[in-house]
């Protein structure tokens, strides 16, 4: 026999239906994946294609936060993403149903699938902007979480958990609230000891030769005592307090590409999501798509009849006198002025007009950027 564990989303609030019994987990007592550093997903054909990107995205964030927890593409996988009518709920369309089976006397979970709902206007970097859209990888992340039987947050505004998601609004970074249950359920006994609050909200900027790096700290514990900065996976330097919010890799531009995460030392470890700065090819020849943070020391040349599409709140910067050039079609819609696109250039005297350049017969569309 199978019990049947089942979570809702809406356009304006999350919520959980059946077996809510705790503020942590859909069930009680909540049920656990017996691999969970494998857990398998699939595409059910009534994916749309551009849905791929954003859940290989959001699994991979949770891959990254340090919980125990992996999530892998297997086709033929029992566990599935599908597209789907979901119907409304009293606060509007249901963006996505979760639901997971669970055998009757056990805690382990079997059978999931994330049902995104046909009748919303999904944000996977090629909407019109007119209109606020719902962020697809925020839901995925969230849905994700049920997934993993977390119930919604109903306190902490900035967790991904949180029962309100609006359109416009974007939430792609784990937070302590949203890790700390995972880690607890998989990785320790009783009440986490050992995994400590950790920085958020983590981007980073290029100014000249150097990457700034900035973030929002949470309330830390009385243990914790430093902040580390690691890039490629190696210790960088310290940043001078637990009160800082940013440090400076000087002439870190020389080194790309490049991730960095934020580690916090105290009775425990924690670690901050990662940030990578990816290095743009001189020549795009095929379909693709840019999103976080993009240098390019080079012009860029979109070649005929390739499409480029640049994601919400992508950052890009180019070196001194370089340009974009367009021969093929660039789609760069920010979605809303809470996520712009940022095209960043810098020209060396006033006579260069390096920038965004469109070649007859080329097309594109530039919205909140």
């Amino acid at each position: 026999m199978k019990n049947l564990i089942i979570a809702f989303s809406l356009i304006s609030i999350f919520y959980q239906v059946i077996y809510a019994q705790s503020d942590t987990f859909l069930s009680n007592p909540p049920g656990k994946w017996t691999f969970p550093n494998n857990i398998t997903y699939d595409y059910n054909n009534t994916l749309p294609n551009e849905f791929i990107n954003a859940i290989d995205a959001a699994a991979q964030t949770w891959n990254n936060s340090q919980v125990g927890i992996q999530f892998a593409q297997q086709t033929n996988s029992g566990n599935q993403f599908k597209y789907a009518d979901c119907g409304s709920g009293p606060d509007g369309f249901i963006l996505a149903i979760t639901t997971s089976t669970v055998s009757s006397g056990t805690v382990w979970l079997a059978n999931t699938t994330i049902t995104s709902n046909t009748n919303v206007t999904w944000n996977t970097g090629m909407e019109d902007a007119i209109f606020p859209s719902n962020d697809l990888e925020s839901n995925i992340l969230h849905e994700l979480g049920h997934w993993l039987n977390l119930a919604d947050n109903n306190t902490n505004t900035n967790a991904v958990m949180y029962k309100i998601l609006s359109p416009g609004i974007t939430k792609r970074d784990l937070t302590y609230y949203d890790t700390q249950p995972v880690y607890n359920l998989y990785l320790a006994t009783g009440i986490c000891n050992t995994c400590l609050p950790y920085p958020t909200h983590l981007t980073a900027s290029i100014v000249g030769q150097n990457i700034i790096l900035n973030w929002i700290n949470p309330t830390y514990t009385n243990d914790c005592y430093e902040l580390q900065v690691y890039k490629n996976g190696n210790f960088l330097g310290n940043v001078p307090s637990l009160t800082s919010t940013s440090y400076t890799d000087v002439n870190g531009v020389s080194t790309l590409p490049a991730n960095y995460y934020i580690s916090v030392l105290g009775n425990g470890t924690g670690k901050s999501s990662t940030i990578n700065i990816s290095v743009s090819p001189s020549i795009i020849g095929l379909n693709s798509t840019w999103k976080g943070v993009i240098y390019s020391n080079n012009n860029v040349t979109i070649n005929s009849s390739v499409l480029l599409t640049v994601e919400p709140g992508t950052n890009i910067y180019f070196d001194s006198g370089k340009s974009l050039v367009v021969n093929g079609t660039l789609i760069a819609d920010g979605g809303s002025n809470l996520n712009p696109i940022t095209f960043n250039f810098i020209s060396p005297n006033s006579t260069l007009n390096n920038g965004i350049v469109f070649s007859n017969g080329s097309s594109g569309i530039i919205n909140y950027c």
